[in-house]
């Protein structure tokens, strides 16, 4: 199965919930309003403070709000910021080599990486304010947004030769 850690989704809830407060919020106000454990509220939020996501404020007075506008905040910064570069397979990301003791044979590491190219592209045009928790319990995402999301063409693989020793 394919899926977010709890602590990117925690992380996204938290970005989403601040998009929507006009002035500072507590950190605990934060945990208590998202029913998120305080303890984890205090570690997502340093992540998303160190990603330039959120700005913290220090004082009696102080708090944490979004850094920058919710149009300009994507899901994939978000995840970045919590879980690192996305990455598919070990293959996919690009941004360091592949350690997988599988690569010299593998001929789908240019698939892979193409897969993951466009679903990190999908996710940079997904932004926090497309998410709209309002409209029914589940969280929905504009489709405004899904418009925006190209469509992905097959990827030419061709059959590679099957050595079995």
């Amino acid at each position: 199965m394919l899926r977010i850690s709890r602590l990117a989704d925690y992380a996204l809830i938290i970005a989403h919930f601040l998009q929507q407060q006009a002035s500072l919020i507590s950190l605990e106000a934060i945990a208590e309003k998202t029913n998120i454990p305080l303890a984890t509220v205090r570690k997502l939020l340093r992540y998303l403070v160190q990603h330039q996501i959120v700005k913290s404020v220090r004082g009696a007075r102080g708090g944490y709000l979004l850094a920058k506008p919710g149009n300009c905040i994507s899901v994939a910064d978000i995840i970045e910021a919590i879980e690192g570069p996305i990455a598919l397979t070990e293959c996919a990301n690009i941004t360091q080599s592949c350690q997988c003791e599988l690569s010299p044979h593998c001929h789908l590491k240019e698939p892979w990486q193409q897969i993951n190219q466009q679903l990190h592209i999908t996710l940079k045009k997904v932004k926090l304010t497309d998410i709209n928790a309002s409209v029914s319990s589940t969280q929905q995402v504009s489709s405004d947004a899904l418009q925006t999301i190209t469509t992905i063409e097959p990827l030419p693989i061709e059959p590679s030769p099957v050595k079995i020793d």
